[in-house]
């Protein structure tokens, strides 16, 4: 019988010009401000529209964003916290409650974090405690950043965003007719990012 999937709850959505800024957009489709200043509104929303894509295809976040998982604490005292997002690399806050909804303390110092590792074939973050989760504990809230920041985001990721963006940008009066899914063509960048992709739960 399987436990009933941890909710996983946005607290923050960062806008996409922080990991892809509108400036290196326009350096990469040669955009001239003298002839192109008309359509500097039209570039945050294809930098929108790419990142959505691209996080739909890999199935993990790409803008930093804070996030909220409240799943059962683990059966066996010593077993780690899957955390189902992804890339997940640093955790704020643990609250635990038990079964008649009281919060039970779940120290700083009492558990570590093994991060995401995607490229690596890790894609969960685990938390494990250093000797053993509170026994009170049946629920657990985790308050996490999940996604990269402008400086941190993989070179591969911010390369077909890019490529994706200038193909928008290329087609961008499809776009407004209507007609873009027959006019904007599938790319070969799509290979990058095969590394990145992930599919389903820990629990699969």
């Amino acid at each position: 019988m399987y436990a009933p999937r941890p909710i996983i709850s946005m607290l923050s959505d960062p806008p996409p010009a922080e990991i892809i800024s509108p400036g290196l957009v326009k350096e990469y489709i040669g955009h001239d401000p003298d002839t192109d200043a008309e359509q500097d509104n039209v570039l945050p929303v294809l930098i929108q529209a790419a990142i959505d894509q691209g996080q739909q295809i890999t199935g993990i976040v790409w803008a930093a964003a804070a996030y909220r998982i409240d799943g059962i604490c683990p059966a066996w005292p010593g077993a780690g916290f899957l955390l189902p997002l992804s890339p997940v690399f640093s955790v704020d806050e643990i609250v635990g409650k038990d079964s008649s909804g009281a919060d039970v303390d779940v120290l700083p110092f009492a558990y570590s974090l093994i991060p995401s590792g995607i490229e690596f074939g890790f894609p969960w973050a685990e938390l494990l405690p250093l000797d053993a989760w509170p026994e009170q504990a049946v629920f657990f809230s985790v308050t996490c950043t999940a996604g990269w920041t402008a400086e941190t985001l993989p070179k591969s990721l911010r390369s077909w965003a890019l490529v994706r963006i200038a193909s928008m940008y290329d087609y961008r009066s499809d776009l407004v007719t209507g007609t873009i899914s027959a006019s904007l063509p599938r790319h070969h960048s799509n290979g990058l990012l095969d590394r990145w992709t992930v599919r389903g739960f820990p629990d699969g």
